[in-house]
């Protein structure tokens, strides 16, 4: 049966979620919902109906000295927020939640991205010449990488702590299989979203035994035992991941609104390289830490 608009599970896991989202962007994001569930409107178009704002920003981001510029196309990164939020709690308002419709939403998301990025990169290459490409290249590669992990880890969450099938990462074998079964255009969104998974296992190395070792504990798990089980996961992920949120979109958004007002695009391409690859390795060893601790504790057991 579909949710209704005013069901507080159309909202994500708000024990983990970053202030700016709780807060601020998924409220707002929320009464679109409930509009575009009235009208009819499907969380796909919504996520595409999100990509031009964020096109608009690009393009002024292009000309970043003019500080009007800046500041108006973080208002319209901000609307592309919003809507951004919008269509997963419509999908989930409406019980419209597939793996197509998440496939779309990532697209849309680096559709915008890419071009915020390659606007940065010809308003730098005016100053610096040909390096700003490579320079932009890099990161927006490094930019796809930590995004992917901060959503693993908030999708594990998901599926262990609250039971969540539909957030489990699906393995690699199961990825690919669908890419090699689809067709078309929707074989291509799968081929992409494979690579997507691979660099999420890519980061998180280690991970796949404590996966299997959870399955097989909950397989066999009384509903007291799971629960308990549950529990300790949530003890041990859940500062965890509210700190990886360091890397989601809200944070890339304020920096390239502070790094263009003051200084010029170089300063945020340094800022996601330096800056935000060393918070990657940061999150990683410490949740490679959790995670054997984790482990060992299930084996014990």
């Amino acid at each position: 049966m579909p949710k209704t608009p005013s069901s507080p599970s159309v909202f994500r896991t708000q024990e983990i979620e970053d202030p700016s989202n709780r807060y601020f962007i998924h409220p707002l994001s929320h009464g679109l919902a409930k509009l575009f569930a009235k009208l009819g409107i499907s969380p796909n178009t919504v996520s595409i109906l999100g990509v031009p704002f964020g096109l608009v920003a690009a393009f002024l981001i292009f000309d970043y000295e003019s500080k009007l510029n800046v500041i108006t196309a973080f208002l319209l990164l901000g609307v592309w927020h919003v809507l951004d939020g919008a269509d997963g709690q419509l999908a989930r308002m409406t019980g419209k939640t597939s793996e197509l419709g998440k496939i779309i939403d990532g697209v849309c998301d680096y559709l915008v991205y890419i071009g915020v990025y390659s606007a940065m990169a010809l308003a730098l290459a005016q100053q610096w010449g040909p390096i700003a490409w490579p320079l932009a290249l890099a990161a927006g590669l490094s930019h796809a990488f930590q995004g992917s992990l901060y959503e693993f880890y908030r999708y594990e969450y998901d599926h262990w702590v609250n039971d969540m099938s539909s957030r489990r990462v699906p393995s690699l074998a199961q990825a690919q299989k669908d890419y090699q079964t689809q067709s078309g255009f929707k074989g291509i969104l799968a081929r992409g979203y494979y690579v997507y998974v691979r660099a999420q296992y890519l980061g998180a190395r280690g991970r796949e035994e404590l996966r299997q070792v959870m399955g097989q504990s909950l397989e066999h798990a009384t509903p007291g035992e799971a629960a308990t089980l549950r529990a300790r996961y949530r003890e041990f992920n859940q500062d965890a991941v509210r700190k990886w949120s360091i890397l989601n979109s809200n944070k890339r958004t304020f920096a390239i609104l502070v790094c263009n007002l003051l200084a010029g695009p170089l300063y945020y391409f340094l800022f996601e390289l330096i800056f935000l690859n060393a918070a990657v390795v940061w999150r990683g060893l410490d949740q490679a830490h959790r995670d054997r601790t984790l482990l060992a504790e299930l084996k014990r057991a």
